[in-house]
C-alpha cells in the first residue's frame, strides 16, 4: 500500500502588535470590464481604514460611519449614499484624511506608510 505523505499547511504570520485602524482615503483606477476606444479610466476613490503601526488594510469600504441608507424613487427603493462628512473627505480640496493610492483595489493588503499624503 502505497503512503501519501501529507502536505504541510502554511502558517499564517501573525502581527507583533494589536492593529490600530484608523479611517483613510483610497483611490484606485476603476475596474472596467468594457473598454471604449482604449482610453483610461478614473480614479475611483472610497474611505476605508488602514492600520497605523504596520499599514495593513483593514476595509476598503467602511459602511457604519460613511455611509446612510436612503430611500430612492418615493420611498419604493433604498441605496447607500455618502454623509456629508465624507463628502467633504472624498473632495481633494477639502480632505484631511491621509490618501493612499491602491494598484490593485482586491487583492493589495497592505499600504505604504511613507508614502502618504495629509496627516
Amino acid at each position: 500500500m502505497a503512503y501519501k505523505k501529507r502536505a504541510r499547511r502554511k502558517s499564517v504570520i501573525k502581527a507583533d502588535h494589536k492593529h490600530d485602524y484608523q479611517p483613510c482615503v483610497f483611490e484606485y483606477k476603476r475596474i472596467s470590464y468594457f473598454k471604449v476606444n482604449e482610453q483610461e479610466t478614473d480614479l475611483d476613490t472610497s474611505i476605508g481604514t488602514y492600520c497605523l503601526i504596520c499599514g495593513k488594510i483593514g476595509s476598503i469600504n467602511d459602511f457604519e460611519r460613511w455611509m446612510v441608507w436612503a430611500p430612492t424613487h418615493n420611498g419604493k427603493c433604498f441605496r447607500y449614499e455618502y454623509t456629508t462628512e465624507a463628502n467633504t473627505e472624498i473632495t481633494p480640496e477639502t480632505r484631511t484624511l491621509p490618501t493612499f493610492f491602491l494598484n490593485d483595489m482586491l487583492r493589495q493588503k497592505f499600504v505604504s506608510i511613507e508614502n502618504s499624503d495629509g496627516l
